[in-house]
């Protein structure tokens, strides 16, 4: 992953036609968001809980950014932390109801078990790998983002909206111990992997990891 873009490289080799590779529409955020991205957070680092809520915020190249949840009524809320040198990692430790990322840069993302939803909105070059139980995925205005999951817990939709070069990695539960890690499912030697268009509904049908449009 440290090595380049992995969803994008991804996506330009799965559809080389896409209208998002061939240059007729752009995978780059808008100028003024990227710049956003890319700039240090106005606010320091923190971890803290508030109410049901674990926010973890504005931490830059930092690698140990751990929570630990032992109720599965709290909520992690991660927003503007940024990956300069180095990417920046959070670790869920424990199953929580929600995870809602935003506004992050270069940021991966481990948790155990998340029960409702997992939201990821206006982010650029992510990586989120959940163990588990894994609820419905929507993804907004976000750009070059792994997901990697076990489609034998996958319980919900993955939907990407306005955005680009998502990818998920299917990793099957046989080729994982019994108490797999997050760090366990990025060694795993069996990933399948599954380009996420826009505007596309992506689950898993009868075992298998099936696109199909959006019913409007």
């Amino acid at each position: 992953w440290e090595d380049g873009d992995v969803p994008m490289l991804s996506h330009k080799e799965a559809a080389p036609v896409c209208p998002f590779v061939s240059g007729m529409m752009s995978d780059i955020p808008p100028s003024s968001a990227f710049s956003a991205l890319a700039s240090t957070p106005s606010t320091p680092p923190s971890t803290s809980l508030r109410g049901n809520t674990w926010v973890v915020e504005s931490h830059v190249d930092t690698d140990n950014v751990v929570v630990y949840s032992e109720d599965h009524g709290k909520e992690v809320l991660i927003r503007g932390c940024r990956g300069f040198q180095s990417q920046c990692s959070v670790t869920i430790r424990g199953p929580v109801r929600s995870v809602v990322i935003e506004d992050c840069f270069n940021t991966r993302v481990l948790a155990d078990a998340v029960l409702q939803s997992i939201r990821i909105t206006s982010c650029h070059h992510m990586q989120v790998v959940v163990v588990k139980e894994t609820p419905r995925i929507v993804l907004k205005q976000t750009t070059s983002c792994q997901l990697t999951v076990c489609p034998d817990a996958v319980e919900g939709e993955i939907e990407a909206v306005s955005s680009a070069g998502i990818v998920v990695k299917a990793v099957p539960a046989s080729s994982l111990p019994a108490n797999a890690s997050p760090e366990m499912m990025l060694r795993a030697p069996v990933q399948n992997q599954v380009i996420v268009p826009d505007r596309m509904i992506t689950g898993v049908r009868d075992g298998q990891i099936v696109t199909e449009c959006k019913a409007i």
